[in-house]
């Protein structure tokens, strides 16, 4: 009788505690970026160096919870034959972001492993590759909350 009330993993639509918890993940992934800035700013850049290791955590983390969770939810769409328009529209959503996202990953990746080695400057280079690094994050971020979790937020 009580399961009638459940929202099973299959139903795409109804993952309104992954989304909130992804959102505040967003919001901390904000917060860190501006805490770099701010801190090179100010010229503050072992205490930007600091922050861009936190950062760097912070995005895998919030990139393996993800993943994962997709992973999971998929797997459960067909173990039980959920073939409804609602699901439908969400893989597509995230096999969109999956792929568009895959251009994305790899340059992050090569950013942190990059700029936290010890010996290289963060410069004016990396004031410009940090910019668009940022800017690439908040385009995904926009992308993310709008389109697909919107649409697992039911």
């Amino acid at each position: 009788m009580f399961g009638l009330f459940s929202k099973k993993e299959s139903d795409l639509t109804h993952h309104s505690k992954d989304v909130k918890r992804w959102r505040k993940e967003h919001e901390a992934l904000k917060k860190q970026a501006g805490k770099i800035a701010e801190d090179y700013a100010a010229g503050k850049i072992e205490k930007a160096r600091e922050d861009l290791k936190k950062l760097e955590t912070l995005a895998l983390q919030h990139l393996m919870s993800e993943d994962v969770r997709f992973y999971e939810m998929k797997k459960a769409v067909e173990a039980e034959h959920k073939d409804t328009p609602e699901n439908h529209a969400v893989l597509a959503a995230m096999k969109e972001f999956d792929n568009s996202f895959r251009t994305v990953k790899p340059v992050l990746i090569e950013f942190f492993a990059h700029y936290k080695k010890p010996d290289v400057p963060l410069d004016k280079h990396f004031k410009a590759d940090f910019a668009n690094i940022v800017d690439a994050v908040v385009n995904r971020i926009d992308f993310e909350e709008k389109t697909l979790y919107s649409m697992m937020d039911k």
